[in-house]
């Protein structure tokens, strides 16, 4: 557990700490209503091989850029991470293909984007965009939500497999979205004995859905695997940011995070969102942080993980679509070299109400297309010139006011202010950016 605790509250210093639990205590129940229960602490210590490295960083190396270019130099020592080769950026859509509602009986599966309407959009970007990164959701028969892990095969409600197989001739990117980790508890394609047991011995639950022992997610992911590896370029991999200790098994958490590893490496390409440490060594990258918690013991947002993946990885913000300063957040993707990302589907969203996706309030493609030709072409006009480039020094002049340089001599000015900034004889209009080549 990594606490930090700022000045004046305790002491006059600020201190940052990890701590390492040996036993823990839990509640353990004695009935199944949860009526009556005791308190109990672990019986077995838990086997733990402490190893902590300490990295001391001296003059302008001594920040929070020179930390995560010390983190991405022992990433790079380990092959996790690659440089990246010049050129544009990509462009990566969520594609929300098939939905369930609740029917008299089960539940009824619907559709909202066809095979044939994404092959149309596919071929209508690829006039603006050199390259698409694409996530299928809801690809399999029951629908998105409440499906996994039964992936058996592809919905029918999209189309035909004839059409299914021309849309894979795309020379674009194509993953296929499965969660063997998070299952849902009415779905198909797994067993009780296979659901993780926490310590009290109940299984393991959030909601609707329970996690599966890590094992046995490794034994499913290979298995779907080696049934999928033809359709599309590889596997995005939900829930693995979800960490727990199994006591049916005794496995740990670092045992998981072993396992968890090892399921990166079973597709040729591997797609994760909201990346942890242990994550990083997949392809692409979703969902990157751009805020920090807000609390006032900060006083500004530091850009760690964007500033250790710059050259090395396709890493991609939130869906645009949701966006509540617009500007802003596209200036804040240049800021810290994250690529444009939205959801999108050929129906309007309204078809989601009273199912597992309606919190996606807008992605109707016809009425977001415009906005994600013309946002991404305001990001790719700047990170086109640093997209295997890292950042040499990142400079606040000023209040909303900044100045990255980078290794290879590009500098973009970033002004998110409502008013006109220089710096020496170069003039940054409001709520814009400057490339300096």
């Amino acid at each position: 557990i990594l606490t930090f605790s700022p000045s004046l509250v305790g002491t006059d210093f600020n201190h940052t700490f990890i701590t390492y639990t040996y036993r823990t205590d839990y509640t353990q129940y004695l009935n199944q209503s949860k009526t009556s229960s005791i308190k109990l602490v672990q019986k077995n210590k838990n086997e733990i091989d402490i190893k902590q490295s300490y990295y001391f960083l001296n003059g302008e190396e001594a920040n929070y850029l020179g930390m995560a270019k010390k983190y991405q130099s022992l990433l790079i020592e380990d092959g996790v991470l690659k440089r990246q080769e010049e050129g544009n950026i990509p462009l990566h859509l969520d594609v929300l293909m098939s939905e369930s509602k609740k029917a008299f009986i089960g539940r009824k599966v619907f559709p909202m984007t066809t095979y044939n309407y994404l092959n149309e959009v596919i071929k209508e970007l690829e006039k603006e965009i050199d390259k698409l990164i694409i996530t299928l959701y809801g690809w399999q028969n029951g629908g998105y939500s409440y499906s996994a892990p039964n992936y058996q095969r592809f919905t029918k409600v999209s189309g035909s497999k004839e059409q299914l197989k021309e849309l894979l001739k795309t020379e674009h990117d194509i993953y296929l979205e499965m969660d063997v980790i998070k299952v849902y508890h009415n779905s198909k394609g797994y067993k009780k004995s296979e659901i993780a047991q926490s310590i009290g011995q109940e299984l393991i639950n959030e909601d609707d859905y329970f996690y599966l022992k890590p094992a046995s997610a490794l034994k499913k992911l290979t298995t779907l695997e080696k049934r999928f590896s033809n359709y599309g370029e590889g596997i995005m991999l939900s829930s693995l940011d979800t960490i727990y200790s199994d006591f049916a098994t005794e496995t740990t958490r670092e045992e998981q995070i072993a396992i968890i590893k090892e399921m990166l490496d079973v597709s040729d390409k591997t797609m994760i969102s909201e990346p942890l440490g242990y994550l990083l060594k997949a392809d692409v990258i979703l969902n990157t942080e751009m805020y920090s918690s807000l609390q006032t013991k900060f006083d500004d947002t530091v850009p760690f993980l964007p500033l250790v993946l710059m050259g090395y990885k396709d890493a991609f913000s939130r869906n645009a679509n949701f966006f509540s300063n617009t500007v802003n957040e596209l200036l804040r993707m240049i800021d810290y070299h994250l690529y444009p990302s939205f959801i999108i589907t050929e129906k309007a969203s309204h078809h989601l109400l009273n199912t597992g996706s309606e919190n996606i309030y807008t992605s109707e493609y016809q009425s977001w297309k415009e906005a994600i030709i013309s946002e991404y072409h305001f990001v790719n006009d700047a990170l086109r010139f640093v997209k295997d480039a890292t950042l040499n020094k990142r400079e606040i002049l000023a209040p909303g006011f900044v100045k990255n340089s980078y290794d290879n001599g590009v500098i973009i000015y970033i002004n998110y202010s409502g008013k006109s900034h220089y710096d020496g004889d170069i003039l940054i209009e409001p709520t814009s950016y400057e490339v300096i080549l």
